[in-house]
């Protein structure tokens, strides 16, 4: 019987050092490592041979220089002495020291460079990061080291470098003056960045160096003779701007680029050595026709003059080729082999000796040029090409070819020569069906990112790699994807099943253009994946791979537990969605980057980063006028980079005091100010823009020059990196320029910048141009101003009567007729109506037809109307298609239009409702005023689906709810006096509010859905036990009823909350320390227990009602403190390390009061805090409680900006006031008519506009 055996085989018994050889020639490890499971022997004997390529391992190893600690994610145990011996032998790694978000790209990384004692001799190449303090530590261990060759991020040269830098790349900061000796002889490359501008005398660069890189544009001397050494080869001058003179090259020099001075040149300036030339101007051409050993020249020219170039003048040993749009003359030398072209060029044939030719050609040149490529018969490849082809007409070289938009005729089988690997159709013309043999065999990367049709089995080769589809959203048949696919892109939902018989797939991008929600399947998805895209709303079902690393969620509906389940673990490099919202990332996924989309209407938003997280991008917008930003953490957070948000208004964020790099991304610099303050660790500060219409104020100007690196992008959208930004001349962004263009004066006013239109106003007034040209730029923000138009008249011409500023009628005039959402009032009304209404009719048969620039319009909440008048507004209303707003609805039956998407019911409304009864259109009912009358049971299917809100708030209506009453897009919910208990699965799986005062439920868990972000419960006996349940509840509020009071558990809040109310509880455990608002109402409890000592609270709010007592525990941080109770304390000390204090209650004591608000105690001297601390006092604004039976007794920090005198007398309270406020502070009082006191009110100057304009609203 024959031996199945191989032992005996030749190649098995090749010797170790040949197999050594073999897998030298595998780039790639998982390709030696194929190659050890060939066959059992050499599987056994690959300790003998076996050694992985280091060039492809990067160590990673971070505050560790143990190399055999540092390969535990390598988890293939059979080769882990392979893998230690490996990267043992490595003599080439990297390390980084300092602060980076980008570790992996480094062997080792050390942050506190302090714990390393010396460089292992096994470092190459180091990087130092820009905030090195202490310098001559670290250049001490530089001089020690005897490995490293290369240093990038040099800061100074003062403490020397070793002589083994053979490479060294200085700090874009360094500005260090040169002198002979301060580099090191060893040199061969150098570069210098943006801020050097020192100059560089004969003899500093060393005999030796061969490649200088400048990219300073300060950098504005004259270079002399002997600057540069003779061995120098590579010279880049891409910004210097002043002439060449004759011997400052040297004579060696091989490769130029230089952009300067486009004027002629000496004879001699340029050496005869130069082989490539850039950016060098035509004028240089007699000079250049000179050099007999040029072969790469780049011509460019700044200005858009068209030059002539005389290609006789070309030197013979030129082989490439590029210029722009010049005028020809003369002929081609024949070494020339690749031309690149921009624009037209007087090219009037291509030479024979042209094999690679680029054009960038469009219009009618197109056809020339297709015809001079079709007479050539040389080119093997061309670029940007786009003409009609027929079977025959491309050469059989080709390996590239696209075809753009005016492409439309059929490709035949044939027609796409065979060798072709990369083919892009970006023509939407283009709609025949491909036909299998269509695509060569060769295809590797094919691009249909407009194609239409679908594809059929066969068409797609068996080879291709790269496939991008946007075309039919249908289902596939099973073989028409080649299992050769490793990146997928824009591809429809419905291939999934077929995408998941793809054993290579790495990339995929899902995409759909309509708005349908389809589910995705998670668990089809092969598990090749590393980076998934999911752009459109979709739901998730299935477990996601552990597979993936890069992953874009969109806006996909799914639940956390499902799709990564707490037995697996996920680490992605990135992690992407986009909300409304943020919602807490599980324990089991770890992320390095977080992006988030979106845009937010919450005032709180509230986000705790993920363990190890280093980096967080929020490109979204905070609408919300109170909109605040929350970043949980502590000192030992990893987060290191963080881009904000946009907000609405002033930025207001609290942050961890560990960001490095901060992002204000499109928010003002000024408006920032008070954020990038409160940051201590920021050393680099990034924004979208240059800020040139923007005053920068003299406290930004101070701020931002603390800052170490400024980033921001220049006038061609260019990333400039510069500290001296705002510093070197600083008072330039004081001034505004008079003759700013009218559009940006427009877009300063009109964007949303000046709010006030008193504001506006004085905007035009800053100099005489602007006033002159007021009516070119300025608009009036017609959100605060109401027509109140005279009685039944809606003519907007007549309405502007009691403006009062003549220079300005016309503005004002056309300001309200571009205003497009006006308010309606209909019925009889009073003084406050007119105020609060456009236009207001009292009788409605006035009315012929409601204007188009009615969005809202309101019937008299007591009023009744007739039913033929009623009959009359519905037609009104039904003629009409800009209303939107409906309030104070008596009927249905007359129907509503199709625009209304807010409706409110007249209170005695009782009409039974139907299906069909409402508008499709509608998106919020609120059922609130008719409910004393309304008792008519709601069936399921009235409400009609896409409604966001509803409310049902008086206690008449007490049906039981039927399952499918609440559409599924319901997201809010009100259910006042509802006294019916809520059945489990009642409510929508999407609701995100709930108001509910009824019945008590013990089993909240299966009432409530998951979506929840906010509860308001009343109910008689609540229990927390079931929110535990919640993932996403961020808000609670839970009442008792009056009379009773109850013992609550704070232990069992969900961790997600933010913002929480209680009232009428007893309250035990402990207040979680996410908590962002905090308000305790008439409950029992005691400080020490709910706030331990051993936890530290940081609250932006803190309402306090029906307490015993008022002070605060040290550990306990609040911005805005408000609380309403009587004492009867003699003295009352509250911490003066609040911000804004507002005392609603009374002291009562009959002998004395002393209100301690400096922050010392009864004793303190008003620069002293909580428990003798010497922390600066920062309350700004106090409201005082009423003193009865004696005069207003109450200490102040000179820090108080306003002071409010609540309902104490003004003559008893001013003698109180500290003497000096009066400079920079004001006084407003008034006499109230029930109680004959004065009402004042004390407050800085800052505050004068906020008063003034909450006094007059």
């Amino acid at each position: 019987m024959e031996s199945c055996s191989n032992q005996i085989d030749i190649f098995v018994n090749l010797s170790h050092l040949i197999l050594n050889k073999i897998i030298s020639y595998l780039d790639e490890n998982i390709d030696r490592i194929c190659f050890s499971l060939v066959c059992k022997r050499w599987f056994n004997d690959r300790d003998k041979y076996l050694i992985f390529n280091t060039d492809n391992i990067n160590i990673n190893s971070i505050n560790n220089r143990d190399i055999t600690h540092n390969h535990k994610h390598f988890n293939l145990p059979s080769y882990n002495n392979i893998f230690n011996k490996s990267i043992q032998s490595k003599t080439d790694c990297s390390l980084y020291i300092g602060l980076n978000n980008f570790v992996k790209e480094y062997d080792i990384y050390f942050d506190k460079y302090t714990d390393l004692n010396s460089i292992p001799s096994y470092i190459s190449t180091i990087t130092l990061s820009n905030e090195i303090s202490d310098q001559e530590y670290l250049y001490q261990l530089l001089l020690e080291s005897q490995s490293v060759t290369t240093l990038n991020g040099c800061h100074t040269l003062k403490y020397g470098l070793p002589k083994t830098i053979k490479t060294l790349t200085l700090n874009y900061l360094f500005n260090e003056l040169l002198v002979k000796g301060s580099l090191p002889p060893s040199l061969e490359e150098v570069t210098f960045r943006h801020s050097f501008k020192q100059e560089i005398q004969a003899g500093v660069l060393p005999e030796g160096l061969l490649e200088f890189y400048l990219y300073s544009s300060e950098y504005q001397f004259e270079f002399q003779p002997g600057v540069f050494p003779s061995s120098l080869k590579t010279l880049n001058l891409c910004f210097y701007k002043k002439p060449l003179k004759v011997g400052v090259l040297p004579e060696n020099l091989e490769c130029l680029y230089y952009s300067g001075a486009s004027t002629p040149l000496e004879e001699g300036v340029l050496p005869k050595s130069l082989k490539k030339l850039i950016d060098a101007p035509p004028k240089w051409l007699q000079t250049i026709s000179s050099l007999p050993n040029l072969e790469i020249l780049h011509f460019y020219e700044k200005n858009t003059d068209i030059s002539t170039i005389n290609l006789d003048l070309l030197p013979s040993s030129l082989k490439v080729l590029e210029f722009k749009r010049y005028r020809l003359i003369g002929t081609m030398p024949t070494s020339i082999t690749t031309l690149y072209l921009d624009k037209y060029t007087d090219l009037k044939s291509i030479p024979s000796y042209i094999s690679t030719i680029s054009l960038s050609i469009e219009g009618t040149d197109i056809e020339y040029f297709y015809q001079l490529l079709l007479e050539s018969q040389s080119v093997t490849t061309f670029f940007k090409f786009n003409e009609l082809i027929d079977k025959g007409s491309l050469p059989p070289s080709l390996e590239e070819v696209t075809f753009f938009n005016s492409f439309n005729k059929e490709i035949q089988a044939g027609v796409l020569p065979e060798g072709l690997l990369e083919l892009s159709l970006n023509s939407t013309n283009y709609q025949f069906e491909f036909q299998p043999g269509v695509f060569p065999s060769s295809l590797k990367t094919l691009n249909l990112c407009f194609y239409r049709n679908p594809l059929k089995v066969g068409v797609l080769p068996e080879n291709l790699e790269f496939l991008q589809y946007s075309g039919v959203r249908t289902s596939l048949e099973d073989g028409v994807l080649p299992k050769s696919l490793k990146e997928l892109l824009c591809v429809p939902i419905r291939w999934l099943q077929a995408i998941s018989s793809l054993p290579k797939l790495e990339i995929l991008h899902f995409y759909e253009m309509n708005q349908e929600i389809s589910t995705i399947n998670l668990d089809l998805l092969p598990s090749s994946l590393k980076v998934l895209e999911l752009q459109k709303q979709s739901r998730l079902i299935g477990t996601m791979p552990t597979s993936i690393k890069s992953l874009n969620l969109g806006k996909c509906e799914f639940q956390f537990e499902e799709i990564f389940p707490e037995t697996l673990q996920y680490h992605f490099e990135s992690l992407q969605y986009s909300r409304d919202t943020f919602f807490p990332i599980p324990s089991n996924i770890k992320t390095n980057k977080l992006i988030i989309n979106g845009i937010s209407n919450h005032d709180n938003n509230s986000l705790t980063p993920p363990s190890g997280i280093t980096s967080i991008s929020l490109e979204m917008s905070l609408k919300h006028k109170d909109a605040c930003l929350r970043i949980d953490g502590n000192d030992q957070t990893t987060l290191k980079k963080l881009r904000l948000p946009y907000f609405n208004v002033r930025p207001r964020a609290f942050i961890p005091n560990t960001i490095e790099e901060l992002d204000i991304g499109d928010n003002s610099l000024n408006d920032s100010l008070d954020l990038i303050k409160s940051i201590d660790s920021i050393k680099t500060l990034q924004f979208s823009k240059l800020p040139k219409t923007e005053i920068i104020s003299p406290e930004t100007f101070k701020t931002i020059k603390k800052i170490n690196n400024i980033i921001y992008k220049d006038d061609n959208n260019n990333i400039v990196y510069r500290n001296d930004l705002l510093i070197t001349q600083p008072y330039q962004f004081k001034r505004f320029s008079i003759n700013l263009l009218n559009f940006l004066l427009k877009k300063s006013v009109y964007n949303g910048y000046l709010d006030e239109n008193i504001d506006r106003i004085c905007f035009s007034l800053v100099c005489k141009r602007w006033f002159n040209d007021r009516d070119k730029y300025l608009i009036f923000n017609t959100d605060n101003i109401c027509i109140n138009a005279s009685l039944n008249n809606s003519d907007i011409q007549l309405n502007h009567k009691h403006f009062q500023l003549p220079s300005y009628n016309k503005i004002y005039l056309k300001s309200i007729q571009s205003k497009t959402d006006c308010s309606l009032y209909i019925g009889p009304g009073n003084g406050q109506t007119m105020f609060r209404y456009d236009f207001y009719y009292d009788n409605i048969r006035n009315l012929n037809s409601i204007p188009s620039n009615i969005s809202m319009v309101s019937l008299v909440s007591r009023a009744r109307f007739l039913d033929s008048d009623l009959e009359y507004l519905h037609r009104l209303l039904n003629e009409s298609q800009s209303v939107t707003t409906l309030n104070g609805c008596h009927t249905l039956k007359y129907g509503l239009p199709n625009t209304i998407k807010s409706l409110s019911f007249h209170r005695q409304y009782n009409e039974k409702l139907v299906q069909g009864s409402f508008p499709s259109s509608l998106k919020s009912l609120e059922i609130v005023d008719f409910g004393y009358y309304f008792y008519q049971e709601i069936q399921p299917g009235v409400f009609p689906e896409g409604l966001l809100e509803l409310a049902i708030d008086h206690s008449s209506y007490q049906h039981e709810f039927q399952p499918g009453v609440f559409p599924s897009s319901l997201k809010t919910l009100h259910l006042t006096n509802y006294h019916i208990p809520i059945k489990a699965g009642l409510l929508p799986t999407n609701l995100e509010f709930l108001k509910y005062t009824g019945k008590s439920t013990t089993k909240l868990e299966e009432l409530l859905p998951k979506s929840l972000k906010s509860l308001y419960i009343t109910v008689p006996t609540p229990s927390l036990k079931g929110l535990s349940v919640l993932p996403n509840l961020q808000t609670l509020l839970v009442h008792q009823y009056r009379n009773q009071i109850s013992s609550l558990d704070l232990n069992e809040l969900p961790p997600t909350i933010r913002e929480l109310e209680i009232k009428r509880f007893r309250l035990t455990g402990t207040i979680p320390t996410s908590i962002f608002r905090l308000s305790l109402c008439e409950c029992e409890f005691q400080f020490h227990e709910i706030f331990p000592e051993t936890l530290q609270y940081h609250m932006e709010s803190f309402k306090l009602t029906g307490a015993n007592t008022i002070g605060i525990p040290s550990n306990l941080k609040i911005m805005k403190f408000k609380v309403y109770c009587s004492s009867y304390e003699p003295i009352i000390s509250l911490p003066s390390q609040i911000e804004s204090i507002y005392l609603g209650g009374q002291l009562n004591n009959e002998k004395e009061h002393l209100l301690d608000c400096s922050g010392g105690g009864s004793g303190g001297d008003g620069n002293r805090g909580v428990g003798g601390t010497s922390d600066k006092p920062l309350l700004r604004e106090l409201r005082l409680p009423s003193f009865i039976n004696v005069k207003p007794n109450f200490k102040l920090p000179n820090t108080v900006e306003l002071l409010d005198l609540g309902l104490n007398d003004l003559e008893d309270a001013l003698p109180m006031v500290p003497s000096t406020l009066d400079d920079s502070f004001y006084l407003i009082y008034g006499e109230n008519q029930l109680t004959n006191l004065i009402i004042a009110k004390v407050f800085h100057q800052s505050k004068l506009t906020k008063i003034l304009g909450k006094s007059f609203k």
